[in-house]
C-alpha cells in the first residue's frame, strides 16, 4: 500500500545547527543537553519519583522488603516470566540477581500452548504444593484477578511487576510494582537494583534491558534512553556468552550493535522459540555461562526463527484470501493457524491493507486472538469493551491479545465491527511516513551524518531522521539480495542508496524522483562510507 507522506517542517535548514534544532523540535525534545547527555542508570534509582511518576514507591519498597525476607528465611521463590523477549529478558535479570543473593529461586516461563499467557491457576497450585511461598511476576500479572485470589487461598504471596495498561480493578497481591515508563525488563532491573548493596554491579544486565526495551517498542526517551544507551555499550562487549553466540549465528557484525540488532535480529530470535517451541530455551541461552552450550542453544533459536518466518509467510498468504474489501476492521480466523504467530500475521495484514486487524487461531473450545492497530485507534480499549464475550484480554494501545470461547466467535465479530464502524470512518487507511524536513542529497557529508549519530539510539519517540529530496536524480539501478527483493540506486552526486523490500516501481536511469531517505555511515574493516537508506520514493511528473 502506498504511504502517506507527512513532512513536519517544510523549510530547508541553512546549516547543521538549524537542522539539529528542527529535529529536536519535531520530537518534542525541549532539553537538548539532557537528551544528548542522559543521566546514568544509577541516577534513576535515586530519583525514582521524578523519572517514574506513575510508580508507587510504597509498593516498590513493600516488594523489596518481602523479597529480602524470603531470601533471609530461605523461602522457595519463583520468578514467573513470559515467553516473549521482554518476559524472557526480565526473568533472566531478576532470577540471576536473586540467585546471586543466595535465594532459593527458580524461574518459570509458561508454556504458550499448555498454560497460555500470564499466570495460570493450576500451575500456581502446583507450585504451592511444591513448597513455594513467593511468586514474583515479570512483564505480566496486572490483570490476573482470579489467579491472585488462588495464590492467597493457598498461602502464596504474590508480587506483580508489570507495565501493561492497568484494568479498572487490580488483583489483590502483596505488592504491585507498575509503571508504563519502562518495559517489563526495565522494571525487573529496577527491583533487582533495589535489592543489592551496589546497584552498579547490575550494569552487566543492561544489555538485556536494552534489547527488551527496543524489541518491546518502548519510547526511547527519558529513563529508557538512559538504559538503552548504556545497555548498548554493555551489549557490544559481548561478555554474555548467550548473546555472543546469538550474534555469531545471526551473522551480525560485533562492535556496532544497536537498535537494528536489538529490534530486528536478536529480539525476534529470542521471541521465536517461545512462539513455536518452548520459551525456556531462550532463558537458558541468556543465563548460561558456558559458550559451548550457548552456541548450541543459539542454533536452536536460529532454527526456530527460520521456522517462525516460514510459518508466518504461509499463514499470511492464507489470511489474505479471507480479507473482505469492505471491512473497516479486519477480523479473520481459521482452525489451522498456529497461535504463536498470529500477532505477526496481524501486523503484516495491517501493513498490507492499512486497516486494524484481529487474527484468531480457532480452537475446539477456546480460541486465541491477536490484534494490531493503526494510528488513532486504541485497540486494547476496543477489546476491553467486548470483555463480556472474552475470557481475558491485555496489551497496549497498538497491540493486544485475548482468549475467547470458540462458541462466542460469531457474536464477537459482529459486535466489535458494529462498535468500531464509526471510529474507523474518518481514519485514513494509508500507513504514514513521517518526514522531518527537506534536505537535498548534495548537502550530505560525513560531518553532518556524525552530528545525526548523536540522536542514537533510535526507536519509538525518537525515530531515525528522515529527509526528502524533491529532485533526486537516478544515475543507475540494480536488484540485490538473495531473492532480488532489494533495490540499489546510484544517485547524484555519487551516493549509493538501498531500498529494502522495495515496492514495485518502474525507474529509469536519469529519472528524477522525490526521495525520502535516512543517511548513515557504513563501517566495515576500519573503513567508513556514507550510504542512504531509502524509506520511500515517488515519481515526479515531467
Amino acid at each position: 500500500m502506498k504511504k502517506r507522506w507527512e513532512v513536519t517542517s517544510d523549510q530547508e535548514p541553512e546549516n547543521s545547527d538549524q537542522l539539529i534544532e528542527v529535529l529536536l523540535k519535531n520530537r518534542g525534545i525541549t532539553d537538548a543537553n539532557r537528551f544528548f547527555n542522559p543521566p546514568a542508570p544509577r541516577e534513576l534509582l535515586t530519583g525514582t519519583k521524578s523519572f517514574f511518576p506513575d510508580l508507587k514507591t510504597d509498593q516498590l519498597n513493600k516488594a523489596v522488603k518481602r523479597i529480602r525476607s524470603a531470601i533471609e528465611n530461605k523461602e522457595k521463590i519463583v520468578v514467573w516470566g513470559d515467553y516473549d523477549v521482554d518476559g524472557v529478558c526480565a526473568t533472566a535479570v531478576l532470577w540471576q540477581t536473586l540467585y546471586g543473593l543466595g535465594a532459593q529461586v527458580l524461574p518459570h516461563i509458561p508454556d504458550r500452548f499448555g498454560e497460555g499467557y500470564g499466570l495460570n491457576e493450576n500451575m500456581i497450585r502446583k507450585l504451592g504444593e511444591e513448597g513455594n511461598r513467593l511468586i514474583i511476576t515479570v512483564d505480566s500479572g496486572i490483570t490476573a484477578i482470579k489467579e491472585a485470589q488462588a495464590a492467597r487461598e493457598i498461602g502464596i504471596d504474590l508480587i506483580i511487576t508489570d507495565h501493561h495498561l492497568k484494568p479498572k480493578k487490580l488483583p489483590e497481591a502483596h505488592a504491585i510494582v507498575h509503571t508504563t515508563a519502562l518495559c517489563g525488563t526495565g522494571i525487573a532491573w529496577l527491583v533487582a537494583s533495589k535489592l543489592i548493596s551496589k546497584p552498579s554491579s547490575l550494569d552487566s544486565s543492561l544489555d538485556l534491558v536494552a534489547i527488551a526495551t527496543v524489541a518491546d517498542l518502548q519510547p526511547l526517551l527519558g529513563a529508557n534512553r538512559s538504559l538503552v544507551k548504556e545497555g548498548f555499550k554493555v551489549l557490544n562487549k559481548l561478555d554474555r556468552p548467550g548473546l555472543a553466540a546469538l550474534v555469531e549465528v545471526a551473522g551480525l557484525r560485533p562492535g556496532n550493535l544497536g537498535s537494528y540488532a536489538a529490534g530486528w535480529v536478536l529480539g525476534p530470535r529470542i521471541n521465536a522459540v517461545g512462539r513455536v517451541r518452548q520459551g525456556i530455551e531462550a532463558l537458558r541461552l541468556l543465563c548460561t555461562p558456558n559458550l559451548t552450550q550457548a552456541r548450541s542453544l543459539a542454533h536452536i533459536l536460529n532454527l526456530a526463527n527460520a521456522e517462525r518466518q516460514a510459518l508466518t509467510l504461509h499463514t499470511f498468504d492464507h489470511a489474505k484470501g479471507l480479507v473482505e474489501d469492505d471491512d473497516d476492521l479486519i477480523v479473520i480466523f481459521h482452525d489451522s493457524w498456529h497461535e504463536g504467530i498470529i500477532g505477526l500475521v496481524a501486523g503484516r495484514v495491517v501493513e498490507e491493507y492499512g486497516r486494524p486487524a484481529i487474527v484468531i487461531s480457532k480452537g475446539k473450545e477456546f480460541s486465541k486472538g491477536s490484534a494490531r492497530s493503526v494510528n488513532g485507534l486504541n485497540i486494547v480499549e476496543i477489546l476491553r469493551a467486548e470483555s463480556d464475550l472474552l475470557e481475558d484480554v491485555g496489551g497496549h494501545t497498538a497491540a493486544a491479545g485475548f482468549t475467547i470461547k470458540t462458541a462466542h466467535l460469531k457474536k464477537f465479530v459482529e459486535s466489535i465491527r458494529r462498535h468500531t464502524h464509526s471510529l474507523l470512518a474518518g481514519l485514513d487507511p494509508r500507513p504514514v511516513l513521517k518526514i522531518d524536513l527537506p534536505l537535498p542529497i548534495d548537502r550530505i557529508d560525513a560531518k553532518l551524518v556524525a552530528e545525526l549519530e548523536k540522536f542514537d539510539p533510535h526507536g519509538i519517540g525518537n525515530p531515525e531522521p528522515v529527509f526528502v529530496d524533491w529532485q533526486a536524480q537516478i544515475l543507475g539501478k540494480k536488484k540485490v539480495g538473495r531473492e532480488s527483493q532489494h533495490l540499489k540506486l546510484s544517485l547524484y552526486p555519487g551516493y549509493d542508496a538501498i531500498w529494502f523490500r522495495a515496492n514495485e516501481v518502474e525507474l529509469d536511469r536519469g529519472q528524477t524522483v522525490a526521495l525520502a531517505y535516512t543517511p548513515e555511515i557504513e563501517r566495515w574493516q576500519g573503513k567508513e562510507k556514507i550510504t542512504l537508506r531509502i524509506r520511500d520514493l515517488k515519481e515526479v511528473a515531467s
